[in-house]
């Protein structure tokens, strides 16, 4: 095979691979916010952290590294399945719904940066509004608004899933629109007040449960915010720069 075409089979399989675990990573950290933990997502905390542990072994981010050593931690102190899913019941009813506590961290965007501070105001609308644009929304069964950290975590995980549509349909315009789209949601809205969330969910877990997997989960959503907004700048770029390089290789 020729080197040059090798090398770039081996650039795309390496952006499609990152663009996977980026999906995987969101829609991971989507489902730890929506409702309380099951069977199925214990599994998937066990199944995540290895990709956790490779983010962090080249990230200097030590918000992402404590969560990352914090939910390795917590998989591998799992042994009684129907006592741990009781307790994480109680503490996901606790610190996002609000049930039994005053530590609660009500999880939508309005509630952080409305002037109301109140539910279903101007930045859910303006949420609706960018799912819609973009063909992509929540799902039927989402009980939320829209602008739920749930939703807006998992908007990005689709919008990986339709870029990696449009990679394996050669058309890297669309997937550079897909990419861009997360850029710019990601500086409008979640960027914006993720921070102020996991920083209120996990003092709150501290102060009722002492840590647990909603501090795991409060690092992790922040960290990883964090550092992926830089890595999606670059990956832009690079991938801005290798279509200029193949229509100029055309000419």
């Amino acid at each position: 095979m020729d080197k040059g075409l090798q090398e770039e089979q081996e650039a795309e399989y390496n952006i499609n691979e990152v663009i996977r675990v980026r999906g995987n990573i969101y829609g991971f950290l989507s489902r730890g916010f929506r409702k309380a933990i099951d069977e199925g997502y214990l599994k998937d905390i066990e199944e995540i952290v290895p990709a956790f542990d490779m983010l962090t072994a080249d990230t200097e981010d030590a918000v992402l590294k404590n969560g990352a050593m914090c939910l390795k931690a917590f998989a591998e102190s799992i042994k009684n399945t129907p006592e741990v899913l009781e307790e994480l019941n109680r503490e996901y009813s606790t610190l996002l719904l609000g049930i039994v506590s005053e530590h609660m961290s009500y999880p939508c965007e309005s509630v952080y940066l409305s002037p109301a501070h109140m539910v279903m105001q101007e930045q859910r609308n303006e949420v609706l509004e960018f799912y819609t644009k973009h063909n992509s929304g929540v799902v039927d069964d989402f009980k939320n608004p829209e602008d739920h950290v749930s939703a807006e975590l998992s908007f990005i995980s689709r919008l990986c899933e339709l870029t990696l549509e449009d990679l394996g349909n050669d058309d890297m315009k669309g997937a550079l629109e897909k990419l861009k789209a997360q850029k710019e949601f990601m500086y409008a809205h979640l960027l914006r007040w993720v921070h102020l969330l996991c920083t209120d969910l996990k003092k709150a877990a501290k102060a009722e449960f002492k840590g647990g997997f909603y501090e795991c989960l409060a690092d992790l959503t922040m960290g990883y915010a964090r550092i992926d907004i830089k890595f999606l700048d670059g990956l832009i770029e690079m991938m801005e720069e290798q279509e200029k390089d193949k229509l100029s290789s055309k000419e």
